[in-house]
């Protein structure tokens, strides 16, 4: 409950800030084939984009490629979470 609740002793970010992540990534996609990298802990687990792929379709219907035109880079440092355009 804690995780999802976003309070102190859960695990990363909340949800709600995984939401407000997924809708930052579909915006900078900009109607255009994107893929997902996520950089830090974790990236060793092909699970680590995962929440961010659900959310992604979920609110739009949109799936990341293996090779889109828009690269996406994922961090979530300290309960953060960086989303940036790399190109």
């Amino acid at each position: 409950m804690n995780y999802l609740a976003g309070t102190k002793g859960g695990f990363g970010p909340s949800l709600e800030s995984r939401i407000l992540a997924s809708k930052k990534i579909i915006k900078l996609s900009d109607n255009k084939s994107f893929s997902i990298n996520f950089k830090g802990p974790g990236s060793e687990f092909a699970s680590s984009t995962m929440n961010y792929e659900y959310l992604i379709w979920w609110l739009s219907g949109k799936r990341p490629t293996k090779n889109g035109v828009v690269k996406i880079e994922i961090s979530e440092p300290d309960y953060k979470i960086i989303v940036k355009r790399t190109f």
